[in-house]
């Protein structure tokens, strides 16, 4: 059962450069016998999340990079992007401040499926919202995430350019 909207685009293939990499990370675990299972996160995910949302979405990606914001949607609205290839939810550090009309694109990378998942796509502030007042970052778990995003306008969301 999906908790999506109807109709909602949500699901992007991922390019065949990006499936040799989670390939060559099997072999690579499957080499060490257990020793090391060579997870695909950090910076990696990341930038393929931020590949992702200028492709699919028009993003400009920022060069160089300024904390808590990515890009630029063709709206004008600063974007951050995330992206996990663990299934957890994001990171969101609210040390930085939000810019007016700040927006979060966040993807989840099914490597074996060869699948993104666009989880969120709607005004920061309404993930922000899932986090305790007294905290500073924190982890959403999946369920917050999919659940801020069903509070999110249509009208608000990031359309898809591709």
């Amino acid at each position: 059962m999906s908790i999506f909207r109807k109709g909602a685009k949500r699901t992007i293939t991922l390019s065949k450069a990006m499936m040799e990499i989670a390939r060559a990370q099997e072999r690579l675990a499957k080499e060490s016998k257990g020793l090391k299972k060579f997870t695909l996160d950090g910076m990696l995910v990341g930038d393929i999340g931020e590949v992702l949302a200028h492709k699919h979405f028009g993003i400009e990606i920022h060069k160089p990079i300024r904390h808590g914001v990515d890009g630029v949607c063709p709206r004008g609205y600063p974007v951050q992007v995330k992206a996990t290839g663990t299934g957890g939810g994001p990171v969101l550090n609210l040390s930085y401040p939000l810019q007016t009309d700040q927006r979060l694109l966040f993807f989840e990378l099914d490597f074996k499926t060869g699948n993104a998942h666009v989880i969120f796509n709607g005004p920061e502030q309404i993930a922000r919202s899932m986090v305790p007042p007294t905290s500073t970052s924190r982890r959403l778990t999946p369920k917050q995430i999919r659940k801020a995003d069903l509070l999110v306008d249509d009208k608000d969301r990031i359309p898809r350019v591709r």
